[in-house]
C-alpha cells in the first residue's frame, strides 16, 4: 500500500511511459495554466475541483498496479496538495491494501516541458519518448519563467 508520496523525475516518467504506459496514471492539477500541452494520457483535474472527485478517483485506481503521478505547473502547491488528499482517501478506502502508488512529478510541468524539448532535439531519443507530449503549443512557452 502507498503510505508515502514519492517524487518521480521527468526522465523516470518518460522511461515508465515508454516501457509500460498502462502502469501510469498522470493527474494534471493545473487549471487556467493548462494551455500549451499536456502529458499523453493525463487527466486534467484542476486542484479546485479535486475534492469533489477524489473519492471516485481512488475507488477507480486503488486496486490497480499503477503509479499515480500528480503535477501542476511547478509541483510546489497544487499537485502536492492533491497527492496528499488522494493518499489520505486511499488509506480510508483501501484498508491498507491498495495496489497503486502515489508520486509527484519533480519540478512539475514546467520542468517536464524543458526536459521534453531537450529530448526532442536529440537524434537519439526514441519516437515513443517524443510522443509523450500532446497538444504542445510552442507560443505558450516562448516567455521566460525566471
Amino acid at each position: 500500500m502507498a503510505t508515502a508520496i514519492r517524487y518521480l523525475s521527468c526522465s523516470q516518467l518518460v522511461e515508465e511511459y515508454c516501457e509500460n504506459p498502462s502502469g501510469l496514471q498522470v493527474i494534471d492539477c493545473r487549471d487556467d495554466d493548462y494551455a500549451g500541452g499536456h502529458i499523453d494520457g493525463a487527466r486534467n483535474i484542476p486542484a479546485y475541483k479535486f475534492g469533489s472527485v477524489v473519492s471516485d478517483l481512488v475507488a477507480e485506481l486503488k486496486d490497480k498496479d499503477v503509479k499515480v503521478v500528480f503535477h501542476c505547473m511547478q509541483s510546489q502547491i497544487r499537485g502536492p496538495q492533491c497527492a496528499q488528499v488522494f493518499l489520505s482517501e486511499l488509506g480510508k478506502q483501501s484498508g491498507g491494501k491498495a495496489k497503486c502508488s502515489v508520486y509527484i512529478l519533480s519540478g512539475g510541468f514546467r520542468r517536464f516541458v524543458t526536459h521534453w524539448q531537450k529530448m526532442k532535439s536529440s537524434k537519439s531519443t526514441p519516437k515513443k519518448a517524443i510522443e509523450i507530449m500532446r497538444d504542445y503549443d510552442a507560443d505558450s512557452w516562448e516567455f521566460s519563467w525566471s
